[in-house]
This record gives C-alpha cells, structure tokens and sequence, in this order.
C-alpha cells in the first residue's frame, strides 16, 4: 500500500507498485538513464593479490635455479632458497587458500527501463537489466620438494631436485540479462476494508525471463604455459581471468546438471579442494 506515486525503481521490487507509478491522467512513464551498480567483496585476508604474485615470482626463481643447477653447489643453493620459500609462504598460502575470496558484481539497467503504461483496466510494466558476477579465490595451498622422478621428498632431502606446488587461481563468472514484464491493478475494496483515508490497495504480478552465460577457469601457479600455448608472461591471476571465456556453458546446463557426467557443470556449484600437479 501507498500514498503517493513512488520512483520507478520501485516497480523492480514490488510489481504492485506499477499501479502507484501513473497519476491520474498519465498513461505513459519511462525511465531514461540508471546508475550503475557495484559491489566489492574482498575476504579477510590483506594483500592478497600481491601475495600471490610475490610467491609466483619467487617460485618461478627457485624453479630456475634448480634448473639452471649444473654443480652441487648450485643445486645446493637452490635446495637452501626452495626451504626458504617453503618457510615463508607456508603459513601464508594456508590463511590465503581457507580465508580469501574476491567476489564482484555489476548491474546496470538498461536505458529507458522501467517503462510503465496502462492497459486492460490496470498497469503493464517491462524491465530490462543486465547483471555480472565474478567470484575469484585461490585452491591449493601446499608446496613441496620433488626428487627426479617426481616423487614428493622431506623438504631437507638431499635428494630434492625440483619444487612444486597446487596452489591454482580460480574463477568463476555469470552474464544474466533479465527481462521483466508485470500488471498492477488497484483492488476494489473500498468497501470490503476499513482503509484509512488516502491509501489503496494494489496487487499485481511479474513474470520473469533471465539468459545467462556462465564461465570458469583454472590456472596453477606452476604452469609454464596458458591455454593459448603462450610462454609464462602472465601470473595465474592473469591467466584464469583471460582464459575462462573458452569455459563457458548455457545457462540451461545448470539447470539441468544431471544431463552432464563429466563434472564440467557441477563444477560451476562448487570449489574445488585442490590441483593435482601434472607429474609424467
């Protein structure tokens, strides 16, 4: 109920409202430019982003330098700064990998929405809006030391001869456009309820239609290449942001994941708990 006409944004909550939008004599009303909304979430973990930038950077030297390692000296060496990295980013990958999560979301409505006009004895409304949504956070959070063959070995081993990880980037996203068309009509009730004086009583519906697209991607810390095939110029921040476009699936797969076996949709509910490294 109301007592006045109220602003058109109402009408995208309350498809009642559309009744109370029009004055006496006006047939027609239409919005014409919305601010755009946005919203940042960020976990409770500070620097998050550079933290594992810094660890990728400093991973990717300590991978040098067991490869680059052609004395015992030097393979020594890059066993003492792999067990500093290991000392340093222990604890911070832990607290990244249970507590960070960066969460965006963006909606706009289009120009000249909501439109409200009358039509069969009450009021038609059409609401037009686009919405996007990221979530991105991190999985995986040990690292270690690997001998020869792969194999994991105490990180004091002097049989170390690489270092590895499953910390991954990961990232998921969703583009919805909604269209919304309501009634509203004023119910004749003066009679039937002791309404005080200047209020009415409105009901009213709205059907909604929304097409999404959805997306993810996953990018390990440790890969020496992205999904084009591109040498290891980006973090893997970088490369879950520019390579999940070629992940995306219908918004009628997620509603209907049973149909799909292979864990690519169920994927999109959940998080995954880790990344096994590749290992030959």
């Amino acid at each position: 109920m109301t007592t006045r006409a109220a602003g058109l944004s109402a009408v995208t909550g309350n498809p009642a409202a559309g009744h109370n939008l029009l004055r006496e004599g006006q047939n027609f009303r239409t919005g014409i430019f919305s601010i755009p909304q946005f919203g940042a979430e960020l976990g409770p973990v500070d620097n998050f982003t550079d933290d594992v930038d810094e660890f990728q950077d400093r991973f990717e030297q300590v991978e040098e330098q067991f490869e680059d390692a052609q004395t015992e000296a030097e393979l020594q060496q890059a066993r003492d700064d792999a067990a500093q990295l290991l000392s340093d980013f222990r604890p911070v990958l832990t607290e990244i990998s249970d507590a960070a999560f960066l969460n965006l979301d963006f909606q706009q409505q289009i120009p000249l929405t909501p439109a409200v006009f009358r039509g069969l004895g009450g009021v038609f409304t059409v609401n037009l809006s686009a919405d996007v949504k990221m979530k991105l956070r991190t999985v995986g959070a040990d690292i270690f030391l690997v001998d020869d063959a792969g194999n994991r070995v105490a990180d004091n081993s002097d049989q170390a001869e690489d270092i590895s990880t499953d910390l991954a980037a990961f990232v998921k996203a969703g583009a919805f456009g909604e269209l919304g068309i309501g009634y509203s009509r004023e119910l004749p009730l003066a009679g039937l309820l002791p309404l005080p004086d200047g209020l009415r009583l409105s009901a009213g519906g709205r059907l909604k239609v929304v097409q999404g697209v959805l997306s993810k991607a996953v990018a390990r810390v440790e890969d020496d290449e992205d999904d084009d095939g591109n040498e290891e110029d980006d973090t893997a921040l970088d490369r879950a942001l520019d390579n999940f476009d070629e992940r995306k699936q219908a918004d009628h797969d997620l509603l209907w994941p049973g149909c799909r076996r292979d864990g690519r949709v169920e994927g999109l509910l959940r998080w995954p708990d880790r990344v096994q490294p590749d290992r030959a």
